[in-house]
């Protein structure tokens, strides 16, 4: 399964995104490690330490990463989701 995590700077967090639904061992472990689910987003998040970012790169040992233009294909795909919902935004609540 696909796998890549990003550290949010703006946020100061660390957001881990999956090819797909992660076993069950990976969804305790996530969860016991206080990582939450996003689901906007579609990632888990959780708080910046060094020690979470440790745990985020131990699952790039144990499963392959996403090729760079399947990374940028989310990371447009999120963008033009959040313009979109701007654009309609902007659209129906104008004066």
């Amino acid at each position: 399964m696909s796998y890549y995590y990003l550290k949010n700077e703006e946020k100061n967090g660390l957001e881990i995104y999956f090819g797909g639904k992660p076993s069950e061992d990976i969804l305790s472990r996530l969860k016991e490690a206080h990582w939450r689910w996003y689901p906007t987003k579609g990632c888990w998040y959780t708080k910046y330490s060094k020690e979470k970012e440790n745990f985020a790169k131990e699952f790039a040992i144990h499963h392959s990463l996403p090729r760079p233009k399947v990374l940028l294909r989310k990371i447009f795909h999120q963008m033009n989701l959040q313009i979109r919902n701007l654009f309609l935004h902007l659209l129906y609540h104008r004066n």
